[in-house]
């Protein structure tokens, strides 16, 4: 699989947050003209890009500090739903310490069908479906309040990861710094729940 250089990671790490950052958007202006539908659609395709973006943001820093990095992975995660769905739901359960560091590879397995749960809702949120036999559209089965809540999660989350890409920016010129260095400063600036996306032991 390709392997990818410092500056496209870095590129690709801007990219994803602004294209969340726009899918955001739009999910609001959705909202406001009641396509709950909709709404939720963009705000789980928006959960996905910024679990891409720290996928970019943990490459990044194993690339930066000379680690080895298993590219054919990588390329599996970014393209794979619920994948990036697990990675969002993991630093989130870290984040509210629902999760401890020693347990993250178990929790990072039960993530696994809350993500596939999510896919199938976002699936139905947009195509025409049966449910015991009928028919019905998204916005039979769409309720405000669930477009709501997702909107209102794409928005907390969005703002974890602008913060991540914020670190970034503040490191990106600092020469020779280490793994360890980095999971310092992770601490440093209130981030140390995505160290484990770092060390990727899960």
């Amino acid at each position: 699989m390709k392997a990818l250089n410092k500056e496209q990671l870095l590129s690709a790490c801007e990219k994803s947050l602004s294209n969340a950052k726009d899918l955001i958007d739009d999910a609001e202006l959705l909202f406001e003209n009641k396509r709950f539908s909709r709404t939720l659609f963009l705000s789980l395709i928006a959960s996905e890009e910024i679990g891409k973006h720290m996928i970019f943001v943990s490459t990044y820093i194993n690339f930066v500090t000379e680690q080895e990095i298993n590219w054919k992975r990588f390329w599996k995660e970014i393209t794979t739903h619920h994948e990036k769905l697990n990675l969002v739901n993991l630093v989130e359960e870290l984040r509210f310490d629902t999760v401890s560091l020693d347990t993250v590879a178990a929790s990072y397995i039960k993530t696994i069908s809350h993500s596939k749960s999510m896919d199938k809702t976002k699936q139905k949120s947009l195509y025409m479906d049966f449910t015991k036999g009928y028919p019905h559209v998204p916005s039979e089965f769409i309720s405000e309040k669930l477009a709501e809540e997702n909107l209102v999660l794409s928005k907390n989350r969005f703002m974890y990861a602008d913060a991540l890409y914020n670190f970034l920016q503040e490191t990106k010129y600092l020469d020779s710094l280490t793994k360890s260095n980095f999971e310092e400063r992770l601490e440093i600036a209130g981030l140390e729940d995505f160290i484990p996306l770092i060390k990727k032991k899960f």
